[in-house]
């Protein structure tokens, strides 16, 4: 038995020569067509590189456009042209020129001997199968598309406007039903040449030519006219993304290629210098995989549309913003710790967090003029530099591609109110976030600052008040009840009920006794501090009443008691 090949090639012509080379053979014939659009040198090039090889031709140039009639043109005058040459062949099988035969080609002449007079293409009725992704279907046969898709848009989507308010609807010509499926196909000889030589051809081209992608149509239809023994699938692996472009197969593919039932791939990139030496050798071990109508792989190209269309849990890529258009999974690559307002209670509480739970701590990350890597590190994996240029234009962003390239280790950050209340909402609608926050954490914070300025002093509390009552608002907004708000007081009292809590939380398995590890800020004098804010007009209700003794403070011993020692 003898088969022909027929290959449509437009670019990077010397992978064509290559495959021409390894496939063609004493009982595999190979027709070549070149779009006219292609250089005249590199066509040249390409027929001098296969001019001794008496198993390879070249068909009639035609140029050719996505989209268009041209494109049937150049396959058909390319079959014509093999069977005048081998007119012996028993089955045509054509493909792209960024092809490759995932098993050796004698598989393939063995597999349609057994198969002789039986025709493999996809053929779905255009009206009842939803085979396509992204653009027109049945249309594609109804309306008239008389401009190009890709060099007159405008003038197409007007068009076609038009038409769909006007009615326009076309009729096939007498006993065709449209069907739509792939234009890589493998037909027997009976059934191309029937094709070829029906009387009727020339009306049923001059209805095609008006169709929109008519070499995904015109095949799969002519083969129910005249093809008895029609098997619809297609002997190339090509499959397409939610956008309807071809999936691209890189070096990485290889195992992958090797599992297919199929007998040639598409569209190889013509950079995998691998891939080609691995599939073009002309001795290669026989694979022995029978041909099924469960592919086998396309649960993977499935998960790789969900990777393009919906991203990996924590990593947006451009395509994919603003991320609010994404929203049905968190932005963020897992849980992590978020402390509000922990920076004015304790000196190094970051410092502490790490060393007593394992996880990577970092300090104020939204700091106006600083951003506080853990360890006090300035570059975090990721090549993220503690720059806060780089952070403001982007934070949620910054935190995100943080989250991510440290995803093996659990983290926390610590924020202010006063640093962004942007950031702050982030948090609150992250359900990866462990939020923690300390109640009136701004009066610890304008306290640290110890104003002199009464009138500043006022501005800022205002300010910070503000803040914290538009962050409760969001906290209310968002409905979370995994929010856990502490009282300065509680720290004050129970320290280690309080931290053993946070450390449980972040880190299940740890058991230290947090009061030796950490150290009180001194708030000896935060009781006149209240006393001032009273005397300017600011409400600390939510701060709490602070507790009989201070850190900082020394009790007062009782007067009674006093009097005894003396």
């Amino acid at each position: 038995m003898t088969i022909g090949i027929v290959i449509l090639a437009h670019e990077h012509l010397h992978r064509t020569r290559s495959l021409a080379k390894a496939i063609a053979s004493p009982k595999v014939k190979v027709m070549i067509h070149v779009d006219a659009n292609t250089p005249d040198a590199a066509y040249e090039d390409l027929r001098a590189g296969l001019s001794q090889n008496a198993h390879i031709d070249f068909s009639e140039r035609v140029a050719c456009e996505w989209g268009c009639f041209s494109l049937v043109t150049a396959g058909m005058k390319a079959a014509r042209s093999l069977f005048e040459r081998w007119p012996n062949v028993s089955h045509v099988s054509q493909i792209s020129g960024s092809c490759l035969p995932t098993r050796p080609i004698k598989e393939l002449t063995a597999f349609l001997e057994r198969n002789e007079g039986r025709n493999f293409v996809e053929s779905f009725p255009a009206h009842a199968e939803n085979w396509v992704i992204d653009g027109l279907s049945a249309e594609r046969f109804s309306l008239y598309f008389p401009f190009s898709f890709k060099h007159q848009r405008t003038l197409f989507e007007a068009s076609v406007a038009i038409q769909r308010r006007l009615g326009v609807s076309r009729k096939p010509p007498q006993d065709l039903v449209p069907h739509l499926g792939s234009q890589w196909w493998c037909l027997s000889r009976q059934t191309l040449s029937a094709i070829l030589n029906d009387p009727d051809l020339p009306e049923i081209d001059r209805y095609f030519s008006k169709c929109w992608i008519p070499d995904e149509g015109y095949i799969p239809t002519l083969v129910r006219k005249h093809g008895e023994d029609v098997m619809s699938r297609s002997l190339t692996l090509s499959r397409f993304d939610d956008q309807g472009k071809p999936h691209l197969f890189y070096d990485d593919h290889g195992d992958l290629l090797e599992q297919t039932d199929h007998f040639f791939a598409r569209k190889v990139w013509h950079g995998a210098d691998d891939l080609y030496r691995r599939f073009l050798k002309k001795k290669r071990p026989d694979t022995e995989r029978s041909i099924a109508s469960d592919f086998g792989l396309d649960i993977l190209f499935e998960e790789a549309k969900t990777k393009r269309c919906e991203g990996r849990v924590g990593r947006l890529t451009v395509g994919r913003f603003p991320a609010a258009a994404h929203n049905m999974q968190p932005a963020t690559a897992g849980p992590y710790g978020a402390f509000v307002g922990f920076g004015h209670i304790f000196y190094g509480f970051e410092d502490w967090l790490g060393k007593t739970t394992g996880t990577l701590a970092h300090g104020r990350l939204f700091k106006k003029n600083a951003v506080n890597f853990a360890n006090h590190k300035k570059e975090m994996p990721g090549a993220i530099p503690a720059c806060p240029l780089i952070r403001d234009h982007n934070p949620e962003q910054f935190l995100c591609n943080l989250l991510w390239n440290s995803r093996d280790q659990h983290q926390s950050v610590m924020i202010e109110l006063s640093d962004t209340l942007r950031m702050c909402e982030f948090l609150i609608n992250d359900p990866n976030a462990q939020l923690h926050v300390l109640e009136g954490s701004w009066v610890l914070e304008l306290f640290a600052r110890n104003l002199k300025d009464t009138q500043l002093l006022k501005r800022q509390a205002n300010r910070l008040q503000q803040a914290e009552a538009a962050f409760i608002g969001e906290v209310r907004k968002s409905g979370r009840n995994q929010l856990k708000f502490i009282r300065f007081s509680d720290f004050v009292i129970d320290p280690d009920s309080v931290l053993g809590d946070i450390q449980t939380t972040l880190s299940p398995t740890v058991d230290v006794r947090p009061e030796a590890r950490l150290q009180y800020r001194d708030f000896s004098n935060l009781r006149e501090f209240f006393t001032q804010l009273h005397e300017l007009g600011i409400e600390t209700d939510r701060f709490g009443d602070l507790p009989e003794h201070l850190p900082g403070e020394l009790p007062v011993p009782d007067i009674q008691e006093a009097r005894e020692a003396g």
